[in-house]
């Protein structure tokens, strides 16, 4: 049928690019969605750690230009080093990123989460995008990385207080079925954290179900 049927084709409507592609620029829609979302808690981590003690910030993650974004603008003398891969820079860099920020933030194209060359890591939003196994080893390069005074800072949504929450209940349905992880209580992020060799130094409600947790390494 010409035109197509939405009930007998999901894809009905959807421009697609060459041999299957999704449309150009709907990659950079997504990315633009994922840090739009990071706004709400982006306030609550600039007032949960003291950023003003920090020079070298290196930072990675889920919404973690929205966040870079507002620390820079808060605290004039820190300096952050942005890891991601190139497509994912390259939105940051074009679309998120206000042109004041930019000249004190290092946008470093890598495979790899977790920048060097920083005494102090944000992982923001990282861990609800892999399983337990992954996570855990994640976070031990973080902390392998970290020098014998460094500390990881994390931010991640957790399960809803509210049961009856349907956003967060589709949400963790969502990271279940896609990644395998789904969101976590707060007592298993840090249990994540523990295995990885790292102690809690602190744990803060940042807002909209966000925790922050300082993390430093085991002694």
């Amino acid at each position: 049928m010409a035109g197509g049927n939405a009930r007998g084709d999901p894809g009905a409507g959807v421009r697609r690019g060459r041999r299957g592609q999704p449309p150009p620029g709907a990659a950079a829609s997504a990315r633009t969605a994922i840090e739009d979302e990071a706004r709400w808690v982006s306030t609550g981590v600039a007032g949960a750690y003291d950023w003003s003690a920090v020079d070298v910030l290196g930072a990675s993650g889920n919404g973690a230009g929205t966040v870079v974004n507002a620390l820079v603008k808060e605290f004039p003398g820190l300096r952050v080093r942005l890891a991601a891969l190139p497509s994912v820079l390259n939105v940051l860099g074009e679309q998120l990123l206000e042109p004041e920020a930019l000249p004190r933030v290092e946008l470093v194209a890598q495979t790899h989460p977790v920048p060097s060359g920083a005494g102090t890591l944000l992982l923001c939003r990282l861990l609800e995008w892999l399983p337990d196994e992954d996570a855990v080893l994640t976070l031990t390069e973080a902390a392998a990385a970290l020098p014998a005074d460094g500390a990881l800072v994390l931010v991640e949504q957790v399960e809803a207080a509210d049961p009856d929450d349907i956003d967060a209940a589709l949400h963790h349905l969502r990271l279940t079925a896609a990644f395998g992880s789904g969101l976590r209580s707060v007592e298993d992020v840090t249990a994540l954290a523990e295995r990885a060799g790292l102690a809690v130094r602190d744990c803060r409600d940042v807002g909209w179900d966000h925790r922050l947790w300082v993390l430093t390494p085991s002694a």
